[in-house]
């Protein structure tokens, strides 16, 4: 376990910062706190995901370097005073952190059709820029076989409480993550955010500015692209503007056939985990099958934008 007073010393020795306030900003999987200053803000990221080995949190830094270079605004690394991108602060094992500074700023809130036509035009514009990464990144999260941890679960709990009405939601699951491993030799990857949910831009000086990279990563090009139709379009009733999205993405950033295939039916299995993600809802029969139906009609109204 990290204490108080080992963060104080790491600020203290490698960067200069004595007696700040700290307060813990309760992060997901890492360590975040906000430290306080007299004068300034700073943002402390320990690393505390097991899986997170050296190489890959250097890529992640190097990433936001590589962003920062092709005119796309994040939380600016505080080097050490001996100039280094990154820290270590140990409890039972060595653990990585950074420094960035603390960006104020305003949420960011896509509300509207121009909002959405503006983050459209800067999302894709991030997609063309992230194909220039060089090809020797690692992959940080594995998509399919995190979906596929997620589908154990959910058959696992389907059948040691009997549940068999939630087979129709099991059956759509496994066929669409069997497509994607049918697929997965054909899709492109790169380096990408993978988590570029508003809640992690925010407006600062005009300019969206790009706060976690915690998922960063080497990722497959239509996995991101399917989380941000689920979180832009699906969730926020515009399924109606994904044709006229897709067709301004596919004149930018080329998808092959099994890309824009596989793109047909990978967000249905990720807005699936939304329409379930409380285990509560599938306890209850009338619950599990009133989700399924909108599911359905989601189905069928996402797949008529996309022919």
């Amino acid at each position: 376990m990290i204490k108080r007073n080992q963060i104080l010393s790491l600020l203290k020795e490698q960067y200069g910062i004595e007696k700040p306030k700290l307060t813990d900003l309760k992060g997901h999987v890492d360590k975040v706190f906000l430290v306080t200053t007299a004068r300034k803000k700073f943002v402390l990221k320990i690393s505390m995901n097991r899986k997170m080995r050296d190489v890959l949190f250097q890529q992640q830094l190097d990433f936001i370097g590589f962003l920062n270079q092709w005119g796309f605004s994040t939380s600016s690394i505080v080097k050490t005073k001996d100039g280094n991108e990154s820290a270590q602060i140990h409890d039972y094992k060595k653990r990585n952190c950074v420094l960035f500074e603390n960006i104020d700023g305003i949420a960011y809130e896509v509300k509207n059709d121009d909002k959405l036509d503006d983050f459209c035009d800067w999302f894709i514009d991030i997609h063309k820029n992230c194909l220039k990464y060089p090809k020797n990144s690692e992959l940080y999260i594995h998509s399919i076989i995190a979906e596929t941890d997620k589908n154990n679960y959910i058959i696992k709990y389907a059948k040691r409480y009997k549940k068999q009405y939630m087979q129709p939601l099991l059956d759509i699951q496994e066929r669409i993550l069997s497509k994607y491993r049918t697929c997965l030799g054909n899709l492109s990857a790169t380096m990408l955010v993978n988590d570029l949910h508003e809640t992690n831009i925010r407006i600062h000086n005009g300019q969206k500015v790009i706060l976690d990279f915690n998922m960063a990563g080497r990722n497959y090009l239509v996995d991101e692209l399917s989380w941000i139709l689920v979180w832009y379009f699906i969730q926020k009733n515009k399924i109606n503007k994904i044709g006229s999205f897709l067709e301004l993405y596919l004149k930018t950033v080329f998808l092959n056939k099994n890309e824009r295939s596989l793109l047909k039916e990978l967000p249905i299995l990720f807005q699936s985990r939304f329409q379930f993600i409380d285990v509560k809802d599938m306890r209850k029969k009338s619950i599990f099958l009133n989700k399924m139906e909108q599911l359905t009609v989601i189905t069928k109204d996402f797949q008529e934008q996309i022919r």
